[in-house]
């Protein structure tokens, strides 16, 4: 090849490398000017317990759906109306791009609209692998809603709903969408009433769960998981040792300290 050629793929060579090894930039409401040209160039928003205006959601919203390059978005108690919680999931569900989301609302109780723009958002989604909706309180109605889609999405690996307000009726419903979901890798279920059925019915489930699953986080309490339903539970985790652990949720310990509910004896 010509000399220029090879030059010129050197470069292009170079260009590639370089653009490859520059960090992540991860902007913060400081970066929020009135305009959207700020952000560009952001791979993330990190915009814990900041409140957001209408104003400042709107470029969010705005930024979110026009850029390619926004892969992160982290949200925590930012004093959202419902209507400014839409505006953002409806945005994120125009991102192609998103892989990981926290989405942890104050509001006391979501409505059905947020849940069916979470399902749509999982619905529409390519890349996102993580998401984490903590505290969230999507309660049995919601939750149902978001498992109808959850049973369909390929893409989701690691799913946290500890402490959503999900009771026997949203467990079930989740327990459905994990016999035909294949992707999801991780799901925390603790802090929720699971209930005796709910327990049980996640243990059919598990039983019949042909995908990716390996781990499932659960609060092991008689309120949380029942004893009939903690027994089943306790059965599944042993008869799917090899590729399965049932992790109970401990708040005085960190992860590395929680039981695994199959062998370790644990007082109710």
């Amino acid at each position: 090849p010509h000399r220029g050629c090879r030059q010129c793929a050197l470069l292009q060579l170079v260009s590639l490398i370089q653009c490859q090894a520059m960090p992540e930039k991860m902007c913060s409401l400081k970066d929020f000017r009135g305009s959207t040209d700020v952000l560009i160039g952001c791979s993330g928003f990190g915009l814990q317990f900041e409140p957001l205006s209408h104003a400042q959601v709107e470029l969010l919203a705005k930024a979110l759906s026009t850029s390619n390059s926004i892969k992160h978005l982290s949200l925590r108690d930012n004093d959202l109306t419902v209507t400014d919680a839409e505006l953002i999931l409806n945005a994120v569900t125009a991102n192609p791009q998103l892989e990981t989301l926290v989405f942890r609302a104050e509001l006391t109780l979501v409505s059905q609209s947020i849940s069916r723009a979470l399902a749509n958002m999982l619905l529409a989604s390519k890349a996102l692998g993580d998401i984490d909706l903590r505290g969230t309180v999507l309660g049995d109605d919601g939750a149902a809603i978001f498992a109808d889609a959850l049973g369909k999405n390929t893409v989701l690996t690691n799913l946290q709903l500890s402490g959503c307000g999900i009771k026997a009726e949203g467990t079930k419903a989740i327990a459905a969408a994990l016999v035909t979901n294949t992707g999801l890798v991780s799901l925390d279920l603790s802090d929720n009433r699971l209930g005796d059925t709910g327990a049980k019915a996640l243990a059919v489930a598990l039983d019949a769960h042909t995908g990716a699953l390996e781990e499932l986080i659960i609060t092991d309490h008689p309120e949380a998981v029942g004893i009939a339903g903690r027994s089943l539970l306790i059965a599944t985790a042993q008869k799917h040792a090899g590729w399965l652990q049932i992790w109970t949720h401990k708040r005085e310990k960190i992860r590395n300290d929680w039981a695994y509910l199959g062998y370790e004896k644990t007082e109710l």
